[in-house]
């Protein structure tokens, strides 16, 4: 099984980094959307157990190449932005495999909690949709920015995925979650969150 990273245009410090290790297979640049849509489907199924994508981000979304590769709006029921692209990603997937957006604050910053709560949430939810057999696969975003002294040769270093990373699992606040069920639960609760926090 494989940990694939991939890191949009313009980041030459991290990519030199990480491909010093040969821990990972680091695929750089990567010019956009359709170029990772292109990598993936070379991929056999089933053969990535870590999926890292390093590209600028902010609150409820995540770049690569310059255009917005995932992205969340405040609305539960509002489509993920390439949301088709999903489709494919997770049949590259293990089971229990790891997607992690590090990007700066993917997974929601202090007055845009609930952008980057529900950008892992539906993330998540297309990843396991219809998996047969059952899949436990598990998003992280970063609650804060990353910087290219976040990284070395194996990769995002430990002490930041341990400071820095918030996963879908935490955003659904539950051991088993069911995401079809909670995800509008979880918008209200982070919604009252943002609301008190603007008061």
């Amino acid at each position: 099984m494989k940990s694939l990273m991939i890191i949009g245009e313009g980041f030459d410090e991290v990519a030199a980094k990480v491909q010093r290790g040969g821990a990972w297979e680091v695929i750089y640049p990567c010019r956009g959307p359709g170029e990772l849509e292109a990598i993936l489907a070379a991929r056999p199924d089933r053969s990535i157990e870590r999926l890292d994508i390093c590209d600028h981000g902010g609150a409820g979304f995540i770049t690569l190449g310059g255009d917005v590769l995932f992205q969340s709006d405040r609305d539960p029921e509002s489509p993920l932005t390439n949301g088709a692209l999903v489709v494919g990603v997770r049949d590259k997937l293990t089971a229990t495999a790891q997607v992690r957006l590090l990007g700066c604050e993917t997974g929601g910053a202090w007055r845009r909690r609930r952008e980057g709560r529900l950008l892992l949430l539906k993330l998540a939810q297309l990843l396991n949709q219809g998996a047969r057999p059952r899949s436990n696969r598990v998003v992280f975003g970063t609650i804060i920015g990353v910087q290219p002294n976040d990284f070395d040769e194996q990769g995002f270093l430990h002490t930041s995925d341990l400071t820095m990373l918030f996963s879908s699992y935490s955003a659904l606040d539950s051991d088993a979650p069911a995401y079809d069920d909670r995800l509008g639960h979880v918008a209200a609760l982070h919604g009252d969150v943002a609301r008190a926090s603007n008061r």
